[in-house]
């Protein structure tokens, strides 16, 4: 049996719990078009499981070829089971692809780009480099490919365009962004130590957390113009100002030597608590 703790790590480090996340902003756009379907959703079962896959390959990757020893329980899983989490990527590969077939003809296409960007970001491809080890690329790779597979895709599915759609597409954008930055500050020792240049090896805190501060300001001014735009209704708008405030003071206090619970549970929990605040909004 499990023990509470245990049992947290599993969640967090088999990545079940950023694909929860994934898939509630999947959830959450297709909640605003008048589309959700918490079953048979082809689309966010495509999403769950190929989060995993590329989480856990990322990761079974980055711990194979660039750090002999990573201690902590990020860690521990890839360390000490390696062939478990290899077949827990391999099945939410398969598993994926199945999803992926029932997808839409435009949808499959337009997973392409997001797809190509992944896996550039996973595998080296030139001079031993992945995408994420050019400079500055991570944050900006990250934020593009979660926006466009959980904001775009399911607006423009079967020509489902919405006037207006690219203004959610840049809110979530800088959302992305500004919940990723504290990442960056997690990860700044051994970014240092392989030579990747990000934020925080090259910005003082201080200067992370206005740029962190400004990324939600501009999703809370684009909230401001969906709900222009009538993409939001009045207590949605509203309920999204308030989470991207609370989104913001989480963020702030992140510090590099916060708990791991504090960014890979708190921090991405964030993306699954936006989900249920216009939720809960839609349907009072």
């Amino acid at each position: 049996m499990f023990g509470q703790r245990s049992l947290f790590d599993l969640i967090l480090y088999t990545n079940v719990w950023i694909a929860l996340a994934a898939m509630s902003m999947v959830f959450q756009t297709q909640l605003l078009i008048g589309d959700l379907r918490l079953w048979n959703n082809h689309l966010a079962g495509f999403v769950f499981f190929s989060t995993i896959f590329v989480y856990t390959f990322h990761r079974l990757i980055g711990t194979h070829l660039f750090i002999d020893d990573k201690p902590g329980a990020r860690f521990f899983l890839y360390l000490n089971h390696p062939r478990i989490m290899t077949g827990l990527a391999l099945g939410a590969l398969l598993t994926s692809l199945l999803f992926f077939l029932n997808l839409s003809r435009q949808s499959q296409i337009q997973l392409l780009l997001p797809a190509a960007c992944t896996l550039l970001y996973m595998m080296p491809m030139w001079k031993g480099q992945r995408l994420r080890d050019l400079p500055m690329i991570k944050i900006l790779a990250i934020a593009i490919v979660w926006s466009w597979v959980t904001v775009w895709i399911p607006f423009t599915d079967d020509g489902n365009v919405l006037k207006g759609t690219w203004l959610l597409f840049i809110e979530k954008l800088f959302f992305i962004i500004g919940i990723t930055i504290p990442f960056d500050i997690r990860d700044r020792r051994p970014d240092q130590e392989q030579g990747v240049q990000t934020l925080a090896t090259v910005l003082s805190l201080r200067h992370i957390r206005w740029l962190m501060s400004l990324c939600f300001v501009v999703a809370m001014v684009f909230t401001v113009f969906a709900m222009e735009f009538e993409l939001y209704d009045l207590q949605q708008g509203v309920s999204i100002l308030v989470f991207y405030l609370l989104a913001l003071v989480l963020s702030l206090k992140a510090r590099e030597n916060c708990h791991d619970y504090y960014f890979s549970g708190v921090l991405d929990g964030l993306i699954i608590l936006q989900f249920v605040f216009v939720f809960a909004f839609t349907s009072a």
